[in-house]
């Protein structure tokens, strides 16, 4: 499916919702159908976390892209530009479940307690360069600010 299908088959839900009252059953297929073609390929924890660390909802290409991205297996991030914080937030996480590290291995690795590299992860605190050349260094990744 193309990006502009998907966007199309977006669009129907989502008109169907904002025409329809909560609990009518038009309103309520309409969710269903709108749940079952996003959440059925990203997490809610994802779209969530796209949606905060942008400040406002996803519009229907951004979701398409993100859709089609996580189909492809690509990274979330690859999909939908994010703002920095949020990106290097997303590539830590997405990295360290690539290898199959835990939070508690990798921060320790960087000089970090779990529940500072949690919150990092979910956009909750930001992180400094320094962490962030130590995150990546242990990834064996690079990151570039401002790309």
């Amino acid at each position: 499916m193309t990006k502009d299908e998907l966007v199309a088959r977006l669009n129907t839900p989502n008109k169907q919702i904002n025409d329809n009252q909560p609990g009518s059953p038009a309103y309520e297929q309409a969710a269903e159908t709108l749940q079952q073609l996003v959440f059925g390929n990203i997490g809610i924890k994802e779209a969530h976390f796209l949606a905060q660390a942008l400040g406002r909802p996803l519009t229907n290409e951004e979701t398409a892209a993100v859709i089609l991205g996580a189909e492809s297996h690509e990274p979330l991030n690859h999909a939908i530009k994010l703002p920095v914080e949020a990106d290097a937030a997303y590539t830590i996480r997405d990295e360290r479940n690539r290898m199959g590290m835990t939070q508690v291995e990798l921060a320790k690795r960087i000089g970090l307690t779990q529940s500072q590299l949690a919150k990092i992860e979910t956009g909750h605190a930001a992180i400094s360069l320094v962490t962030l050349q130590r995150a990546m260094k242990v990834l064996g990744k690079t990151f570039v600010v401002g790309r």
